[in-house]
């Protein structure tokens, strides 16, 4: 039995030659056919609605301005299995998801051979 190698570490998930772990759920990686991403961006309607009626108040237009600054996208780590795609797990962080996704690929690679 060959050893089981991390490709992938951190608070949230672990990325192995057989398993991708999230805080939800284990998947195996021999059952994982794709992986992908993609971005939700945020929703800046409240902010953008301070900010135009907010001219009459300066309060609302800076309360929307830094609504603006401080809001994230979320970026979820796809994957599809014989049961279908699932969004197997978010995060904030672009290159977070970035290196889960390459190592999910990595470990597929290593499965198949």
């Amino acid at each position: 039995m060959p050893k089981e190698i991390t490709y992938f570490e951190n608070d949230d998930v672990v990325v192995t030659t057989t398993r991708f772990i999230t805080p939800d759920r284990t998947y195996y990686i021999n059952g994982i056919t794709s992986v992908g991403t993609y971005e939700v961006p945020p929703n800046n309607s409240l902010a953008w609605f301070l900010i135009i009626f907010g001219f009459i108040l300066c309060i609302p237009a800076i309360i929307g301005l830094i609504m603006l600054f401080f809001a994230k996208g979320k970026f979820f780590v796809t994957i599809s299995t014989a049961g279908g795609e699932k969004e197997a797990y978010w995060n904030h962080d672009w290159p977070t998801v970035r290196k889960i996704v390459k190592a999910i690929d990595r470990a597929i690679l290593e499965q198949n051979g």
